[in-house]
């Protein structure tokens, strides 16, 4: 897992990363693939992320690690509503906890109408909920996005070390994180 760490957030069991961007399809440029697999590290996609697609009229889908099960998707607006040749949406959908890798794809939608060929680019993944998206949201040289890694989960109250390898404490039991 070669990813530079945009901040580290120690209290909430996560690290920002700039993570690549899983679906893409700019002018030249495209790419549809699985995010980076997780599977056999301490780390899983933070269910803080959200999911964020730009474009217009096509379908939008998320699924996890296996093809075949979906976690969701949306539909962009029409292509047709003010002329408008691509818009930033987020996909309201609920990120599953524990999820090691996911898989974005966007589909075109049977209307085809002249809007369609005008746009330029589609995009679709998974970003930190904190990153403020903009509608003027510049897609031209971007292979990045930030994205929150979560490796375990801080535990209220008081904690006492234990034997277990699921849960970390500080020397003082002041603050313990149980992995997910």
């Amino acid at each position: 897992m070669n990813l530079q760490i945009l901040d580290f957030k120690f209290l909430d069991g996560a690290i920002k990363v700039n993570h690549p961007i899983t679906y893409f399809n700019c002018r030249k440029n495209h790419h549809n693939r699985m995010s980076l697999n997780l599977k056999g590290t301490r780390f899983y996609y933070s269910d803080s992320n959200s999911f964020w697609s730009l474009g217009c009229g096509n379908l939008v889908t998320i699924f996890d690690n296996e093809i075949d099960n979906l976690i969701g998707g949306c539909l962009q607006p029409s292509c047709r509503i003010n002329k408008e040749t691509s818009s930033i949406v987020g996909c309201p959908l609920t990120i599953p906890k524990g999820l090691s890798s996911f898989f974005a794809n966007i589909s075109d939608m049977v209307d085809s109408s002249d809007y369609r060929r005008k746009r330029s680019c589609g995009f679709a993944s998974l970003i930190s909920s904190e990153y403020d998206l903009t509608d003027d949201f510049d897609l031209s040289n971007r292979t990045h996005v930030p994205m929150l890694l979560q490796w375990g989960k801080l535990i209220s109250g008081e904690c006492y070390l234990n034997d277990s390898s699921d849960t970390s404490c500080t020397i003082d039991g002041k603050y313990c994180w149980s992995r997910l």
